[in-house]
């Protein structure tokens, strides 16, 4: 019968079905493999977890490339980010449920405890890397979002106690604030290789944490667990408007339009011919057909992203 044959019998009761009980995709804390079992072959869950970070990080982008493209007003390329990261939120939702991501409330706490101490981490050896390059500023910003990942673990931890020792009297933190930061067009504000690679892992990071903890905080949600919520979300919008945009600004994730539109196009493509067919054939051959079959309706969603951006932008004149 053929990956896509095998996929489709089984994919609605596998996978929309799950994802119709999450509803809302999110962040957390690394791609690397996690240690909770899904059934999934190794493998595949290696892969899934892959394809979670390429499409929080597609989603982030596509998000500050419609705001330039607004800001040009090409209205249409901006609608076409628009539902390009809705795609990629639905993608990531979808993925989520297949590795069955979202747990319980205190195992996705402690999930998140885990994310947050091992950011911390990465940004404080990013800050010395960065201070030894002579990048200053991109040593501040690092150093100040290790302090703020400290914070969110320990928030995190005391979330933890509050609702696994309800009379220990541990609270729900509510107290997150968030400073929105606008993404403009411009050059990369810092000069070193390694510096710029950190930028992007960094971003890559934070994107993938803002969509793990909005489906986290839609899982506080239906359980009941309101402030729970509101503290998963808070967390999730820093992650997105504060330091993943914070991050773009020094890396020069945004350019004009026209150029953003090519290295749109350019990953999109590699990932509907390249990578998601190979992680499709992986996943066939260790019979995970279920994620074989998500992963070509990702390949197709993505090549058709990239023919319509490529159209639209032809209609401007414009060609890669």
């Amino acid at each position: 019968m053929g990956i896509r044959g095998l996929g489709r019998l089984r994919i609605g009761a596998a996978v929309i079905g799950m994802v119709a009980l999450l509803a809302v995709p999110t962040a957390g804390a690394t791609a690397a493999a996690d240690p909770r079992e899904t059934g999934l072959h190794r493998e595949t869950k290696a892969n899934a977890w892959k394809a979670l970070e390429l499409e929080s990080f597609a989603y982030a982008a596509n998000r500050a490339f419609a705001v330039q493209a607004h800001a040009e007003d090409l209205r249409r390329i901006r609608d076409l980010y628009d539902r390009g990261a809705l795609i990629e939120r639905r993608h990531f939702a979808e993925l989520a449920a297949l590795i069955e991501l979202v747990k319980d409330n205190a195992t996705n706490l402690r999930h998140a405890i885990q994310g947050a101490e091992s950011t911390a981490r990465m940004y404080r050896r990013f800050a010395a890397e960065a201070k030894k390059d002579g990048e200053l500023a991109a040593a501040r910003l690092f150093h100040d979002l290790a302090l703020d990942e400290a914070d969110n673990r320990d928030r995190f931890r005391e979330a933890l106690q509050a609702i696994t020792k309800p009379g220990s009297g541990a609270r729900i933190p509510a107290d997150v604030s968030v400073k929105k930061t606008i993404i403009k067009a411009g050059p990369p504000k810092v000069r070193t290789a390694r510096t710029l690679r950190n930028l992007r892992t960094a971003m890559e990071r934070e994107a993938l944490a803002f969509l793990t903890d909005v489906l986290f905080a839609e899982h506080a949600k239906a359980t009941g667990r309101p402030t729970l919520a509101k503290l998963f979300g808070s967390v999730a919008l820093v992650e997105l408007t504060e330091h993943f945009a914070k991050e773009a600004i020094l890396a020069g994730l945004v350019k004009k339009t026209r150029t953003n539109v090519c290295t749109t196009i350019k990953g999109e493509n590699y990932e509907s011919t390249t990578l998601y067919p190979r992680f499709a054939r992986q996943a066939d051959r260790a019979g995970d057909y279920v994620a074989a079959e998500l992963f070509l309706s990702i390949a197709d969603d993505d090549g058709r992203q990239a023919r319509s951006l490529a159209k639209a932008l032809a209609e401007i004149g414009g060609g890669c």
